[in-house]
């Protein structure tokens, strides 16, 4: 047998921290090759780095200086293949070239770029496209695909393949079979074994026009013996010794170095002279990350040795984090997660300990921007959160803790949104229940009634809404009827309790002192809004006002119920059977009304509610929108009206959507007015300028009300025309009086 040079640690003579090393022969050492240790594991990862070394899925280590076309692995079935080549430039650099069959898709990287499918992919962008995953970090690009197939590339000569276990016995190529047997590893594409790495490459190599002209790789033996020249051997073991020095040491009872020590010299020996530093310093990074892998972090780069230059403050680390705390997330993970951040081990540029990452600058904490809606505020900056005014400080919103006013939602047969944000269907049937009771000060009682639905969905739609304030009780009607106390009434209906108006084409608005309630008179709707005042005060279907949801089904009697029906029936108002159990999904009733509900209830995912998608969830909406579609009768418009409250809710945060036209929702203004998705609450009609300050106060000035109104400057007059405010008539008592007209009071004129 041929003599190798060997690096091995005799048993006798060692033990874990003071190993002696020493040159000899071993009967491990067949042909310039190193063998393994059998190690079970979940993945298996093949490596190839230095341009002519390779480490197999089952760990063996080899030597292969093939400049054609080669499998580096492929599935036995052909579902997936990863071909290695070499592609150098016209002065002479070379690097490696992957390309990479996923199922049907194409990735290919040559010359550091990459496609997918033949479309490029921009170095930094990620990608998910057909199942196939492309991420960046540090220098390395991930391509992931759901086969369990993972590559990981610096673009230059490293190359991590990973294979999850389903993958056993099954895989091909330069990484071998895994099996967890290296004696196997050198499988030829005849099936045969091999002894040597050059026939068992050279087996391996597939047609490619761009390496027509190749030639086989030799047997050659170990580079350095080959070399003839001690002094070459010399220089290779003072640069590859150093893997045997500290701080590598402190790797050695985790990772024997022996294989990246043959390695190194190798690829010394073999490289010419302008490509020898970068294939060392890939070896020792090899190590590095395998020691990371292992839980040993090595700092081991220096000015002279493997010195990398970052740019802007940045540090290098051969285990860069995959999560680094920067300006947007800067929280540090929990200890647990800080080592999955440091998982993937691979090169790259980093802050310092301390320093935040923000568009490649590492800035301290202080220095940090503050984002809101994908907008950068600087240190100082306010923004107003609802009630709340929030100060950008050290790259975090410090907000002040004022309780806001809270909205309740009833809409369609019947969904509710409680005040705290609790969302349930209830089935109505044709009950009245209590929405809202003030149960400590006995102010303010909301009841609802539910009935047959307009739309022919069956009952439990919203048909009227009965509010008392203290003393005064107004009823209005799904027509837009109201009647206080009994007598119906004119709008607007002002008394010492509370005030009811036209606030737009589409809502009435109730106004009592804390409460503010929209009705929508062209769906099924209600908007009820409290004041923080409310807390802990109310109960109903509507919830407690505690900030809290795990108490919105509280009961008069104070117990907190799990079902809906039995919550729902301590609150009716009338003897009247609810039905049981939970409603049942018109989709799942009437399935062949769901292709047309996502139809047009998907307008909520589309660019014409882009705006809304930051600030508001859809989800929810989109939901809603599809119960209401599917128990209504076919193509009548029960879509609006859940838009129409999706679209006010992002109104009321700030973003207008201009999702109605003249076929989808429209809504016909008269009288010179224009719809608004954000109009004013009051002061849109000349009877409101005795009437807006009843009640409402600063409240009323912060709610939208969508519809039609007159634009800004005018007025709505009693005929429902726009006009200017000069041109509003006076009233006193039940008499109207127009511009220019002169009375006598008293001795006044």
């Amino acid at each position: 047998m041929k003599k190798e040079f060997y690096l091995g640690c005799f048993a006798a003579s060692c033990s874990p921290g003071t190993q002696k090393w020493h040159s000899q022969s071993s009967p491990m050492v067949r042909g310039g090759l190193l063998g393994s240790v059998r190690v079970p594991l979940s993945s298996a990862t093949c490596m190839s780095w230095g341009g002519a070394h390779y480490r197999t899925f089952d760990r063996k280590h080899f030597h292969f200086q093939g400049s054609c076309t080669y499998l580096m692995a492929a599935s036995t079935d052909g579902t997936w293949a990863v071909y290695i080549s070499t592609a150098c430039d016209g002065r002479g650099h070379c690097s490696k070239a992957l390309r990479m069959m996923m199922g049907l898709d194409l990735v290919s990287i040559h010359h550091k770029n990459l496609t997918l499918n033949n479309l490029p992919v921009a170095n930094g962008e990620p990608l998910f496209q057909n199942g196939v995953s492309v991420h960046w970090l540090g220098d390395f690009v991930f391509v992931e695909s759901g086969l369990g197939v993972r590559v990981k590339f610096d673009l230059t000569n490293t190359v991590y393949l990973t294979v999850t276990a389903e993958h056993l016995a099954v895989t091909r190529g330069l990484c071998g079979v895994y099996n967890n047997n290296a004696d196997d590893d050198f499988t030829t594409m005849g099936g045969t074994v091999s002894q040597y790495a050059a026939s068992f490459g050279n087996s391996w190599k597939v047609p490619d026009q761009q390496n027509e002209d190749c030639s086989d790789a030799a047997e050659l033996g170990h580079s350095c013996d080959v070399s003839g020249d001690p002094a070459i051997r010399r220089r290779a073991e003072s640069v590859c010794h150093q893997l045997l020095e500290t701080p590598f040491t402190h790797c050695h009872p985790r990772l024997d170095p022996e294989a990246y020590i043959d390695t190194c010299l190798y690829l010394y020996c073999s490289l010419p002279t302008e490509e020898r530093d970068s294939a060392v310093c890939d070896t020792l990074a090899s190590y590095a990350r395998e020691c990371a892998q292992q839980h040993v972090i090595i700092i081991w780069r220096t000015a002279t040795l493997c010195g990398r230059v970052c740019p802007r403050g940045q540090v290098f680390s051969d285990c860069v984090s995959s999560c680094p705390p920067s300006c947007v997330s800067p929280q540090p993970p929990g200890p647990a997660a800080m080592g999955q951040c440091r998982e993937e081990c691979v090169g790259g540029c980093e802050c310092p300990p301390g320093l935040y990452l923000y568009q490649g600058l590492c800035l301290k904490r202080d220095d940090c921007p503050c984002f809101h809606r994908r907008r950068t505020y600087q240190s100082g900056d306010e923004i107003q959160q609802r009630c709340n005014t929030c100060v950008c400080t050290a790259g975090q919103w410090q907000c002040t803790g004022e309780k806001c006013s809270a909205q309740c939602t009833l809409m369609g047969g019947l969904q509710v949104t409680t005040f705290d944000k609790k969302r349930y269907s209830l089935q109505g049937g044709d009950c009245p229940f209590t929405a809202v009771e003030d149960f400590v000060d006995r102010k303010l009682v909301v009841t609802v009634r539910c009935g047959e639905c307009a739309a022919g969905g069956g009952f439990g739609c919203l048909k009227e809404m009965s509010v008392t304030a203290l003393r005064t009780t107004v009823i209005i009607t799904d027509t837009g009827t109201v009647t206080l106390n009994g007598q119906r009434e004119p709008l607007p209906l002002v008394t010492g309790d509370l005030v009811v108006r036209r606030a737009s084409s589409s809502f009435l608005l109730i106004q009592a002192f804390g409460a503010q309630l929209l009705w929508h008179l062209d769906g099924p709707l209600a908007i009820i809004t409290l004041q923080p005042g409310f807390a802990n005060k109310v109960r109903g279907l509507c919830g407690t006002l505690t900030w809290n949801q795990h108490d919105d089904f509280t009961t008069p009697e104070g117990d907190v119920e799990n079902s809906v029906s039995l919550f729902a029936s301590k609150f009716t108002t009338e003897h009247c059977a609810l039905p049981k159990g939970a409603p049942p999904d018109p989709c799942t009733t009437y399935t062949q009304r769901r292709q047309y509900a996502e139809t047009v209830c998907s307008v909520i995912h589309s660019p014409v509610f882009q705006v809304c998608h930051d600030v508001v969830e859809r989800e929810p909406y989109f939901r809603l929108c599809l119960l209401e579609v599917c128990g209504c009768v076919p193509q009548r418009a029960c879509h609006c009206t859940i838009l129409t409250a999706y679209a006010r809710h992002c109104a009321q945060e700030g973003v207008t959507a201009q999702w109605r036209n003249h076929t989808f929702c429209p809504v016909q203004c008269s009288g010179g007015q224009v719809y608004q998705e954000c109009g004013r609450a009051c002061g849109g009609c000349c009877s409101d300028s005795w009437s807006c300050d009843a009640s409402g106060g600063e409240m009323s000035l912060k709610m939208c009300v969508p519809g039609c109104q007159c634009p800004p400057g005018l007025m709505q007059d009693h005929q429902g025309q726009c006009v200017p405010i000069t041109m509003c008539p006076c009233v006193q008592g039940d008499k109207t009086y127009r511009p220019g007209a002169i009375i006598q009071n008293s001795c006044n004129t």
